[in-house]
């Protein structure tokens, strides 16, 4: 599994404990904040926090699974020793350096544009050369085909060929072998090889 998936599982568990850290009553009284106003979700943020853990389970990723405890657990205690307001501190300096990243990412591709048009120019250019160089994709495996099949026909009739006298010559063979007019041999005696050389 992809380490952005368990990146990802591991920020929807964190935002589930951040949520229930922020809207907790007795800390928010320990460190003297007012009262939280409206309705407190515990239970969407509990699913968000253990969720994660049922899909690596099912999925049968341990590895995932211990990595994600691992991360929820020590990110989850640094969570808790963070003061409440600070939440909102972090939140407002993650949100301006996001937005200055995205700021300086448009900045840097609005400098990239026309150079990036010069590179799509050069290139039309080189590949309209390289279109009119190089023969035309319909001719040339038409020609090429056809001097292919013209090659494969010419080889079949020459097997047909071949074929054939092969077929004349075993007949041939077998008639003059089975004709009542040929003469057969006698077999030759065995002679040890020192007769012979005497």
């Amino acid at each position: 599994m992809s380490g952005l998936v368990i990146a990802g599982l591991t920020g929807l568990s964190l935002a589930g404990l951040g949520y229930m850290a922020v809207t907790d009553p007795k800390r928010r009284r320990v460190f003297r904040q007012p009262p939280l106003t409206g309705r407190r979700w515990l239970w969407p943020a509990r699913v968000a926090v253990f969720a994660p853990a049922a899909v690596l389970v099912a999925l049968g990723h341990w590895s995932g699974l211990m990595i994600w405890a691992g991360a929820v657990s020590v990110l989850g205690w640094a969570m808790a020793a963070v003061r409440p307001d600070g939440y909102a501190l972090a939140a407002t300096n993650a949100h301006a350096a996001l937005y200055g990243a995205l700021i300086q990412l448009q900045q840097t591709l609005g400098a990239l544009r026309p150079t990036l048009a010069l590179v799509g120019e050069r290139a039309d250019r080189v590949l309209a050369r390289l279109r009119k160089a190089l023969p035309s994709r319909s001719a040339a495996p038409t020609a090429d085909v056809t001097s292919h099949t013209a090659v494969i026909a010419a080889l079949e009739l020459r097997i047909c060929e071949l074929e054939a006298q092969v077929a004349a010559l075993t007949a041939s063979a077998a008639s003059h072998d089975h004709h009542p007019s040929a003469q057969r041999r006698p077999p030759l005696p065995d002679v040890p090889p020192q007769e012979a050389a005497e």
